[in-house]
């Protein structure tokens, strides 16, 4: 049984529409760039970056290397006055999250753009009149009948 009210999917914003039924995906996607670009930047200063004593960070290996690279990206190691590893582990994942952020933002924003547009322009049709298109008064005329509104120009919704 459908126990949505006839018109119920038409009300609902084409944001949510497009948005809801991946919206977990989305997150997971984020999640993903997010790891993909702290990647990418540590691979960048192991390739690039010299550690604290002046070594290129490519000369190391493993987890030494590893650790220069997130200490380089923390301004350095806490004996030459960095912040050392975790200082480049909070950068890395700042970076990562405004660039996940940004990502995230160019899907969702478009659509919710559209249906901004969308209400505007229905408010618009809804506020001129059928005969000549013209814009309605946003109070309803004195004297008219169920509180229409006769448009001023035409005379259309008037009660003749």
């Amino acid at each position: 049984m459908n126990s949505q009210s006839p018109g119920e999917n038409e009300s609902k914003s084409l944001t949510l529409r497009l948005v809801l039924p991946v919206a977990h995906h989305l997150m997971e996607g984020a999640g993903k760039l997010n790891e993909a670009t702290q990647s990418t930047l540590l691979l960048g200063a192991k390739n690039l970056a010299v550690d604290g004593s002046g070594v290129r960070i490519s000369k190391h290996w493993g987890i030494a290397a590893e650790n220069a690279a997130r200490a380089w990206w923390g301004n350095g190691p806490l004996r030459n006055g960095g912040r050392g590893i975790q200082g480049g582990n909070a950068k890395l994942e700042l970076i990562g999250n405004i660039v996940a952020v940004t990502a995230l933002a160019a899907v969702v924003v478009p659509p919710l753009v559209l249906d901004i547009q969308t209400a505007l322009a229905k408010r618009a049709l809804k506020n001129t009149c059928e005969g000549c298109q013209e814009a309605l008064p946003s109070t309803p005329v004195e004297g008219e009948p169920d509180g229409r509104t006769a448009c001023p120009h035409c005379g259309n919704g008037s009660a003749d």
